[in-house]
């Protein structure tokens, strides 16, 4: 009996595990020009997968300063190569960016190398409700800023 029941959860933790290795997920940093800066950005968000809720972070930083955000909820298409997820800014050095406002952000990965836009279309003067979990399906607000080195991945391994 004993050797049933640690099989048994052996193969709960590595179904649990598997199960996680399949979860859609957005990585990666690029290089892109917002507002004629360089600027830079990183990422590793995931979206809701078995019992695993949707997470992770984003960072973004140009000579002005930088803020980072928490994921709080993520929509992300494989098969398109596109992802959008709002994250709540955890610590910014940004006058204009303020801790425990929310950012939406929308990724695309066409391949090589990816390309990035946030919401309002540059950095500066985000603020408010712009990072609202209920505009996941939303479109971004202009262009996509493309990359100038780096590259963005949306994929589920």
């Amino acid at each position: 009996m004993r050797m049933l029941k640690s099989a048994l959860v052996v193969g709960a933790l590595l179904l649990s595990g598997m199960a996680w290795a399949g979860a859609p997920k957005v990585t990666g940093e690029i290089q892109f020009i917002n507002g004629g800066l360089e600027a830079y950005s990183a990422v590793s968000v995931h979206a809701d997968w078995g019992n695993q809720t949707a997470g992770g972070w984003f960072t973004y930083s140009d000579v002005n300063g930088a803020y980072t955000l928490d994921v709080q909820c993520v929509s992300i298409d494989v098969a398109a190569g596109t992802a959008t997820f709002v994250g709540v800014v955890t610590e910014s050095t940004r006058t204009d960016i303020v801790v425990g406002n929310n950012i939406q952000i929308w990724l695309v990965d066409n391949g090589k190398p990816g390309q990035i836009q946030k919401a309002g279309g540059t950095p500066d003067g985000i603020q408010g409700n712009v990072g609202d979990c209920a505009k996941l399906g939303t479109a971004p607000p202009g262009p996509m800023l493309p990359a100038i080195a780096g590259n963005i991945t949306v994929h589920d391994k």
